[in-house]
Order: structure tokens, then sequence, then C-alpha cells
């Protein structure tokens, strides 16, 4: 069964991964002991561990479908509770860095339930011999399946949540899946209706979860004034546990730079990177830094997330990561210090946005995706829509946003004193702007606006990456930005977030009124009939034009070159700025 199956039957199946212990009750190395540790056998959960120094954490998958008739027999046990569920999709903001979180909400109906899917003990609950006092009792008369799930798990906040979509008939690998993890369980209420909403992994950055650097213990033992040279930290053996042989550490609106020995800094330099030496008082805290010091766009990113945030280095594809700084950002590395606990989602943000870079969570391929706000890799990897072949009949639609346009971009970079405010322009030793003033003529807009960015993490040698960042930007927005939505049926439902395509479409013509192509890239993507039907939203692409990278020295003249040596490498054009048989240049950004 395939998305072209005329006849096809959707079937949609939420997947949750359980923490589930994997040894028996008391044997060995577990032991706990029935009448000692416990009046009655764990559920394998930690919850209700009795011997939690030797849990062994496995993993237990629930399956949750709806009450339907024809329920498929050939994938395992199913739990037939499942009401409704609906998704949100995440964005890609690509002149933001990091978009709105993708979400899914999931409706479930609580029930009785005999426990045997999830209680390794559940027939011994009925025997008593899961009981100190031999008496046995009815699980399916006790509690329900959600309220006995969510006492036994409450710890479910990060349990890894799957949305299985495809046809009756389908294995369960032959499936698209997408991918998320457990924000919140509510209920159930008084319907018995059971509320779970589940969120992409970026989530785990946000600043209520996840902050770099972590805050700071230490505390000095008595005051220092502004010139003193050594401190000490307590509470005693605070310097072993949690900072470095040698470093930078800010205390009050002073950065010192430190080296230690036990609870015992010396104080190397006083009013570091620009802060002034202050005088300080006992139980001030130290607080430890995070800088970085010319590391790459990925070096840094990878490991902002993998080290302060709780997310799996299998989610980041870091080869491809360094592939595309490689390519895209030589220039932009990235130096300068985080001095308070900040949000990592922040941090984030603020280094995408000041290197044209943007970053979104690939649900079907459970993978952390970065992207160089960049021309397509080759023309061939364009996908080609029009309205005859591909669109969903009257769903298209074009928006404009016109309080997104620029005409002028300002860039702040060398920052005076990491302490204060990173948004403010006079904290700022260097700037510089790109100005289109054809934008702002009485021909075309009329008006002035700007779009200031700050780059806390650059110093005056990223000037060059300032003036690629400032050209760049500019191209994306000195025109009123453009929005296209639209519907595919499923058999199209291959376009992925960030994609490049060209649309041909009846509501997109020339100046004569005929049907042009212009080139967009998707920055939404929704699923909302599984199976059926993908809604897209597409943001306007400024990289027309032919873009290519240095040609290999074994590729013939451009007049000889196969189609595919065209596409992928740049041949210099003829004095009259065409190739040999007339075809349009190639263009460097």
């Amino acid at each position: 069964m395939a998305e072209g199956t005329v006849g096809r039957e959707p079937i949609a199946i939420v997947e949750i991964d359980q923490t589930l212990c994997n040894l028996t009750y008391g044997e060995a190395p577990c032991t706990a002991a029935l009448g000692t540790t416990g009046d009655n056998k764990c559920y394998n959960t930690f919850k209700s561990c009795q011997d939690p120094d030797n849990f062994d954490p496995g993993t237990l998958t629930l399956r949750f479908v709806t009450g339907r008739q024809n329920l498929p027999r050939d994938l395992g046990t199913l739990v037939p509770c499942l009401r409704d569920l609906s998704t949100s999709p995440g964005t890609v903001r690509i002149d933001e860095g990091l978009g709105k979180r993708a979400s899914v909400d999931v409706q479930m109906q609580d029930f009785p339930f005999h426990d045997r899917l999830v209680d390794k003990y559940a027939t011994e609950r009925v025997s008593g011999a899961a009981q100190a006092s031999g008496t046995g009792y009815d699980p399916a008369e006790r509690g329900t399946f959600w309220t006995k799930w969510l006492q036994r798990n409450p710890y479910h906040q990060g349990y890894p949540l799957r949305i299985r979509e495809g046809y009756v008939g389908q294995s369960l690998s032959s499936m698209r899946v997408r991918h998320y993890v457990i924000d919140r369980i509510d209920g159930p209420d008084a319907a018995g209706n059971v509320r779970i909403t589940a969120k992409d992994v970026l989530k785990l950055a946000d600043g209520d979860r996840s902050q770099i650097p972590e805050p700071s213990e230490g505390r000095l033992d008595t005051a220092i004034t502004d010139t003193d040279t050594s401190a000490t930290l307590v509470p005693s053996g605070i310097g072993d546990d949690e900072y470095p042989s040698s470093g930078l550490a800010r205390i009050g609106d002073e950065l010192v730079a430190f080296s230690r020995s036990g609870d015992t800094l010396t104080l190397d330099t006083r009013g570091a990177r620009g802060s002034e030496a202050d005088s300080h008082d006992a139980d001030d805290s130290v607080q430890l830094c995070y800088t970085m010091d010319d590391v790459t766009v990925s070096d840094a990113l990878y490991d902002i997330l993998t080290t302060y945030a709780p997310v799996d280095t299998a989610w980041v594809p870091k080869s491809d990561w360094d592939n595309e700084v490689t390519t895209w950002l030589i220039g932009f590395n990235l130096t300068g210090e985080i001095t308070e606990p900040t949000g990592v989602d922040e941090v984030v943000k603020t280094i995408l946005k000041q290197t044209l870079c943007f970053m979104w969570w690939d649900e079907y391929a459970q993978l952390i995706k970065l992207s160089a706000i960049k021309p397509p890799q080759t023309e061939s990897s364009v996908t080609a829509l029009n309205d005859d072949q591909h669109f969903v009949a009257d769903s298209v639609t074009v928006k404009r946003k016109p309080e997104d346009r620029r005409s002028r971009v300002y860039i702040y970079y060398d920052i005076l004193d990491p302490t204060e405010d990173r948004d403010e322009p006079s904290n700022y030793r260097k700037l510089r702007g790109r100005i289109d003033a054809d934008a702002e003529s009485d021909n075309e807009y009329g008006e002035t606006r700007v779009q200031s960015l700050f780059a806390p993490f650059w110093t005056g040698a990223n000037t060059g990456a300032t003036l690629s960042l400032g050209s760049r930007k500019l191209a994306r927005l000195r025109d009123i930005p453009v929005y296209l939505e639209f519907a595919l049926d499923a058999k199209d439902r291959d376009l992925g977030m960030a994609d490049v395509i060209d649309v041909t479409h009846r509501n997109l013509v020339d100046l004569t009124g005929a049907k042009k192509t212009e080139r967009y890239q998707i920055v939404e993507r929704n699923e909302t009939e599984p199976g059926h039907l993908v809604r897209y939203k597409a943001q306007q692409y400024t990289f027309l034009g032919r873009y290519a990278f240095i040609t290999e020295n074994s590729y013939p003249d451009y007049g000889s070159a196969t189609a595919a040596q065209r596409d992928g490498g740049g041949f210099i054009c003829e004095d009259d700025g065409t190739m040999t048989n007339g075809d349009d240049p190639y263009k460097i950004i």
C-alpha cells in the first residue's frame, strides 16, 4: 500500500517509549525483597523501584490507535484509546535563525485496564504472589489505565513520542514517522479525557530547561578590594567540584581571568574583557563564564546543544553541519563570552542570526538540521511544481508582508563589555552598514526601513563577515517578502523543510499577465490529513541566477561541458556577460 494507491485507508499510530527496568524483582542484581523493601512488587518503573542503585533502564513501547472496527492485527499490541491528534507545524525562520517549535496534541480516552501490557507481575497481583500479604486483587478493578500509568511514571516529561502515519496493510517499518518528546500530560478529567502535548527536541534548549553557562555555586569567602590578586571559594571543596584549573569568571559586573588550586583562586587579570575592576563583598557569587575563541559555527552550536541542553548527539549530523560551515561560512568564526546563565535557545538564536544560518528539527529524519542562507547547491536540487500536476485545487494563496521589508542593515560588532547589554549599540566598538538607496528612492518605496543586527561573538577580525552578512541580508529583505501557501496530495509529500522549489501558477504572472516561474523556499510543513493532504508555506527565494563552485581543472570548456558539469561548476563568461552559447552567466556571492 502506497501514497498513490486508490482506495488507501490511512491509519495513525501514537507511540510512547516508556522507561522500564530490565531486571526481575528479587533476582540478582536486584536486591528487592517482598515484605522487606516493600509490601508489593515494583512495576519496573523508577518511581516504584525498591533498589534504585541497581535500576537498569530499558524501553517499553506503547502503541495507541483509534477504536476502529478493522483494527490491524499484524502490528502487535495496539491500545485503542486514541480519540484525536493534531499537529502544529514547526516553522523555519530563515532571517531569525530559530523558528517556532513543532508540536503535537494527542487526545486519549481513559479506561479500566488489566495491566498485563505494562506490569510484568500482573498475574501475580491476581494470585497474591506479588503482595507480601498474599492477598490477590484484580488490577482491572483498581484505577484506570492513565491514572495508574501517570502514578507509576511521573518522570514522563522528555519521553519519546512518535506519530506513525501509513495505511492499513503497511508494516510499521514502512510507515512515515514523526519524532517528538513529551512536554506535558493533563487529565484525566471528569469525562476521562487525557491530553498529551509533545514538542520537537529543540524544546529541550528552552531557557526554562537549559542554561549556558550553568549557575555556579561558588561564593567569595571574604571581601576583596579592586586590587586583590587572590580569593577563596566557599563552600569547601567547590573549587574541585565546579571550576577548571584556569578560566574566566564573573564577580558582580567584573570579569576576572583566574588560575585555581583547590578552593584558592589566583586572579591573574582584574577587569578582564573590557569590564572594570571593583571591590566585592563576602558571599558574592563567582560565576564561571562560557568562552569561545575563534571556533567555527558548527563546533560552537554542537558544544552548546549537547553539553548544556539534553540534546542527544545522535540527533546532530555534525559532519553535515561542518560541511555547511566550511562551504558557506568561512570567516564567520566566533569569539566571545557568555558571562551569566542564559537560555540555550537565546544563545543559539543569537549565533544563528549573526552568521546567516537557520536551524530546525526534522521530525521525520530525527535530526537537527543546520543550513546557511545560500543558493541551491545545484539547479537539479530544485523541485518544479505547477498547477496542472501538483497543487490541490484552489489551495494556492499569495501573501505579502510589507512590515518585514528593509532598505538598510546595520551590524554592530566587537563588543566593549560582555557583562553589559548585548543589544545596546553603544556597547560595541564597530559598526558596518549596507544601504539600498534605490529602494529608498521616490521611484521605488520612498521610505527608509532599518534593521539593526548585533554580533556579540565577532571581533574586529570578522569585518569581512559583517560585509557579507549585510549584503546578503539586504538582498533578502529589500523588496516586500512574498509567501506562498499551498497544499499537495500525499503522493507529492516528500518536500521537506528548507527545500527550494520553482513554482509555476496562474497567480504568478509577468508584466504581460502570462504565467511565470518563481523560486521559493519551504518554511512550514503540516500534514493536516495524515496520508492524504500536506499544507506548505514557502518564502520567495532571493538567490536568483546561476551559482556554482570553482570548476575542477579536468572539466572542458563551457561549450563542451555536460549539463551536470555546468550545474555543479562555475565557468567564466564572455566579455558581453553571457556564456558562449548565450546562457546567463554565473554569479559570485
